[in-house]
Parts: C-alpha cells; structure tokens; sequence
C-alpha cells in the first residue's frame, strides 16, 4: 500500500463498526457517517482544518453516545492512551489531543 497511498495527499478510513460485542454497530456507523461525511460542508470543513494545521493528522468526531453510556468515558480516555503509545513509538514528537 506503501507505492498507493504516496499518490494521495489525504486518506479517509473509517471504521465498519462491525464489532460482535455490541448491538448498537449499525447507530454508530451511521453517527460516523454523518458525522465525518455528512455533506459537502462538512467534508470541506475537515480538508481545511488539515490544510491549516500543518500537523494534524487524524480527525474523529465527539465519542458516539452510545459508547459512553455502554463503556463510560473510560474507554475513551483509555483508547487515547493507547493510541498515544502506537503513535509515539511510530512518531516520538505527536500525540492524540482530544480538544
């Protein structure tokens, strides 16, 4: 994907949600959707914060309601520890802010 992913200034992945240990994938899924590529507006709004911030790297909306009230703000405190580690050891000088 080395060769593929070079030819292009951004990349948008977006998790399936398609996860056994929960019943709500499908609302989450959509929430994403919506969220992130919900219309034009939306969609420009997010290349322009990428074209300002020289250092941004990943945007994800608000935790999805659904995983709060289901896991608590835990998770996502320990979801951004975690990707913290992965993205310090790949790339020392980033971190993840959720601001």
């Amino acid at each position: 994907m080395k060769k593929v992913i070079k030819k292009y200034k951004y990349i948008w992945h977006i998790h399936s949600k398609k996860s056994f240990h929960i019943n709500f994938g499908d609302k989450w899924r959509n929430y994403l959707y919506l969220n992130l590529l919900g219309n034009s507006q939306i969609i420009s709004e997010i290349l322009s914060e990428f074209e300002k911030y020289d250092k941004l790297g990943l945007i994800f909306p608000e935790p999805f309601y659904k995983v709060l009230t289901t896991f608590g703000k835990k998770i996502i405190d320990s979801n951004i520890k975690y990707m913290n580690f992965i993205i310090k050891t790949i790339f020392p000088k980033y971190r993840i802010s959720n601001n």
